[in-house]
């Protein structure tokens, strides 16, 4: 299957009717020039953008997990829409993705047609988790082996070498289309959970059928023994009814004693909620008392604060006249004159009468406290009496309660008087029944252990298909391990690390000339020097570091190359489907110009085998390189196109 065109419309940095023809373009630089910013020559032009186009088309994801949102034009904001044509013999397919469109909002179109001019044929799911499924089948894989064969992005995707012992099964299981394993072992543990189940369910009726027969066999002998001694039972039974029909009626005495004084506890209730019935007015008063007394009090504080500011004043004024005495027969102080006492006559005189004014207000407002004072006591008084009132209902109403639940318990005599005259009836009826009846323990006898042999012959045939069910599950848990990752699945791995080996090595001595050695193992040692089953890649360089974290970030990206190569050789020889196509984004970063010229050396390789490989550098001095390039402007509208 190869890869026949790209579409893309508003798609990130691309504007609309950008079509690129990718079938057998073999190997070709994706270019890029950026008129729209002065700071960068090629970055920011929309390359990657165009290899993520095809991912976000055939997956509805990118490798740098941009948001759904996210991949809409920031300019255009609506009608993203990025169609793929693919080719599979005569069948011609179309997958159309659509983001915030106006016709197609954010969905998923699958359709095919044996070429132009025929009828489509809708290949479309219930809906797009199902039509996606739909196109990892007709891929052949899914988005994380697609990344890991067929796309090498700039650090956005995790790589391979990295992943665990599991995450690398899952990959190479799919890419050798082993999922018939994976589907076969769920089939399998539907099966086991549906045996299990009914094993599980024969273990229960058996486990009950036990307790059936020890059950019966316990009332057998109960039985057994009622029969033999049941003269001696019904003499027990009938005493046990007179003393129980006696103990009733003595209870029933002792009920309609406590029934005689209900009449009193209601009038003492009635008296009771009389008093409760004036706490609400009480309150109202005892508020309206508080309000009348808070005012008052505020205004016989303010006159006394009053009185106290005259007293003071009265103070001052006695010592202002004293003053004014003793300065008569003084020099003063300014012209140095004796001061004689017509001198000071006038300023002791104002003072006198300041004197005077105040104490004649202080008189005025001694006089009011006086009359303040049998005020505050009356309204204390009040209070005082308001409280006594309500602390009386208040008592009365804790009482009312208390009576309130010594009449509950009085009335429920009376339906304990009914119950217990029912009882009396019941225990008579059976003392007459009793009386009058025969023994009916050998028949229940006979039924027990007819029930004894039913119950053993059940388990007989139950554990006959337990047997066939544990034989069941043997067989099935056998399959079980073998479609697992440490059966099938594991062998297979097995068989296929060689020709891993051999690819990544491949094109390890293509771009490393051979100093890169890249070891893919199923096995690895622990630290006690014991073997374990688990997948894990081994990367030394033979004359540097012995581990991939200890490369250089050049001889990571070259061993990462040959890996992913090397998958994507493993999924065309032995996969289910596979595009003919390879991608790689600026995988020339980090290398030197010797392994630059390696790499792409492995790329026309690559090249000729694939049909299509696209290479995306913003180093433009590789471009000599390469015999086909398309170009990608963005142009001064801030929109990217794609120029052949």
């Amino acid at each position: 299957m190869k890869l026949d065109f790209l579409r893309i419309d508003y798609f990130m940095s691309f504007g609309a009717g950008n079509i690129i023809d990718l079938a057998d373009k073999g190997l070709c630089l994706i270019n890029g020039i950026n008129e729209a910013s002065g700071a960068a020559s090629s970055n920011g032009a929309g390359k990657s953008a165009l290899q993520e186009a095809l991912l976000w088309a055939l997956y509805g994801q990118t490798t740098k997990g941009v948001a759904a949102g996210d991949v809409v034009n920031n300019q255009h904001k609506k009608n993203c829409e990025v169609t793929v044509g693919l080719i599979d013999g005569d069948w011609h397919y179309h997958i159309c993705r659509f983001r915030a469109h106006d016709k197609y909002g954010d969905s998923l179109l699958f359709s095919r047609n044996m070429g132009e001019g025929t009828e489509a044929e809708d290949l479309c799911g219930v809906d797009k988790a199902a039509t996606q499924a739909r196109i990892d089948q007709l891929l052949g894989c899914g988005f994380t082996l697609f990344c890991n064969s067929a796309y090498f992005s700039q650090g956005n995707v995790k790589p391979f070498c990295t992943f665990t012992d599991k995450q690398i099964k899952e990959v190479l299981i799919e890419a050798l289309d082993m999922g018939r394993f994976t589907a076969g072992q769920e089939r399998i543990r539907i099966d086991l959970r549906i045996l299990c189940e009914e094993r599980a369910k024969f273990v229960g009726q058996c486990s009950r059928l036990e307790e059936e027969i020890a059950e019966a066999t316990e009332r057998r002998a109960t039985y057994q023994s009622s029969h033999e001694k049941f003269d001696a039972s019904l003499e027990v039974a009938r005493t046990l009814s007179v003393l129980n029909i006696r103990a009733l009626n003595a209870e029933i005495e002792d009920l309609k004693k406590k029934l005689k004084v209900k009449d009193t506890l209601l009038e003492h209730i009635d008296a009771h909620r009389e008093l409760v019935s004036k706490i609400p007015a009480a309150d109202t008063e005892r508020g309206l008392v508080k309000e009348a007394s808070d005012r008052f009090l505020k205004v016989y504080r303010e006159l006394s604060f009053s009185v106290e500011n005259l007293n003071r004043s009265a103070e001052a004024g006695k010592t202002a006249l004293l003053a004014a005495h003793t300065r008569v027969g003084t020099n003063c102080k300014e012209c140095g004159k004796l001061i004689a006492k017509e001198d000071m006559a006038g300023v002791i005189a104002g003072i006198n009468t300041d004197i005077a004014t105040i104490l004649a207000e202080l008189d005025r407002k001694g006089a009011l406290l006086a009359k303040a004072d049998p005020k505050l006591v009356e309204y204390k008084d009040k209070a005082d009496e308001i409280n006594a009132r309500i602390e009386t209902y208040r008592a009365a109403e804790a009482d009312m309660h208390k009576l309130q639940i010594a009449l509950a318990d009085i009335e429920g005599c009376e339906k304990q008087i009914e119950r217990a005259k029912k009882e009396i009836e019941t225990l008579e009826r059976a003392q007459a029944l009793k009386a009058a009846e025969k023994s009916p323990w050998e028949g229940y006898v006979v039924k027990e252990s007819k029930t004894i042999t039913a119950a053993q012959e059940k388990i007989g045939v139950l554990r006959a298909a337990l047997n066939e069910k544990d034989a069941e599950i043997k067989y099935l848990e056998y399959w079980e391990r073998a479609f697992g990752y440490s059966g099938i699945p594991s062998f297979l791995l097995d068989a296929v690390t060689p020709f891993l080996n051999e690819r990544a090595n491949h094109y390890s001595g293509v771009v490393s000339g051979g100093e890169i050695e890249i070891n893919f193992s199923t096995v690895t040692k622990t630290k006690k020097g014991d073997l374990k089953d688990k997948f894990c890649i081994e990367i030394t360089h033979k004359t540097g570091a012995k581990t991939y974290r200890g490369t250089s970030g050049g001889e990571r990206k070259r061993a990462d190359i040959c890996i992913a190569q090397s998958i994507q050789d493993l999924v065309r020889s032995y996969g289910r489907n596979t595009i003919a196509y390879c991608s790689y984004d600026e995988p020339f970063e980090d290398l030197d110009g010797e392994g630059v010229s390696y790499l792409v050396e492995m790329l026309n390789e690559v090249a000729e085998k694939v049909g299509t490989t696209l290479v995306v550098t913003h180093n433009n001095d590789f471009k000599a390189m390469f015999s086909n390039t398309i170009t990608v402007v963005k142009g001064a509208d801030g929109f990217s196109k794609i120029v052949e």
